[in-house]
């Protein structure tokens, strides 16, 4: 296994684009690009029952990490060429990310005051079950709602497939290259 950066090119026409492997090994692989775009990374994984056949080991996993680096590329390209619709997408997705990271540290704290009443046997087990699987429930909910919010402002704009682990990464690009910090309140 490989933690330590192995760099990589790979080339769109004549762009040449660079990265580096940050993570490698028969089952797992993680790219970021370094030029022309900073700041994202993607990874792909092969589940453990598949890795009899497949598996990111030798030349197979340096022809994937190149399908990665240019699949980056194109998710900044589409971030920049989107730039100024996606300002507007922005505003509309943090009047909604602040209600919504206001409940879930609402929901957080009552967790803690929950666990804490267990603790000092003011609950039952039970009760103590049902209350923080709905907990659970909620915040789960929560964060479909942040997802849903990040479809809806940001990458229908683009029309752009994002997997659950990339959509902050890309939130966070996208406000890096709109120069948007994202600590704006409504």
């Amino acid at each position: 296994m490989s933690q330590v950066p192995t760099p990589i090119t790979t080339r769109i026409g004549t762009l040449q684009i660079r990265g580096n492997i940050t993570n490698w090994c028969s089952s797992d692989i993680t790219v970021e690009i370094t030029h022309p775009f900073v700041g994202l990374s993607i990874g792909a994984h092969v589940p453990l029952f598949a890795l009899s056949h497949a598996s990111f080991t030798g030349n197979a996993g340096m022809v994937r990490a190149r399908q990665l680096l240019r699949k980056i590329y194109r998710l900044g390209q589409m971030v920049h060429e989107h730039k100024d619709t996606l300002r507007f997408g922005l505003a509309a997705y943090d009047q909604g990310r602040v209600n919504v990271d206001a409940s879930e540290a609402a929901l957080r704290e009552q967790r803690r005051v929950l666990r804490a009443a267990f603790k000092a046997g003011q609950l039952t087990q039970t009760a103590y079950q049902r209350a923080h699987k709905k907990l659970q429930e909620d915040l789960c909910e929560l964060a479909s709602a942040r997802r849903a919010m990040q479809e809806q402002h940001l990458f229908e704009r683009m029309s752009v497939d994002v997997s659950w682990d990339t959509y902050e990464q890309l939130v966070r690009f996208i406000q890096a290259v709109c120069g948007h910090t994202g600590e704006d309140k409504p």
